[in-house]
């Protein structure tokens, strides 16, 4: 029961690591768009 308990707590730590990993790769890229984009407008 315990070892079930364990388990369960490392899949959902998993999926949250998962789920921060996605948000930041989004934020990555988010930064990259504004970046590009204000480098055109100062061109």
């Amino acid at each position: 029961y315990e070892f079930m308990k364990i388990i369960i707590i490392s899949e959902k730590l998993h999926l949250s690591i998962i789920h921060n990993n996605i948000m930041l790769f989004f934020i990555y890229i988010g930064i990259g768009i504004l970046m590009s984009l204000s480098k055109k407008k100062s061109l």
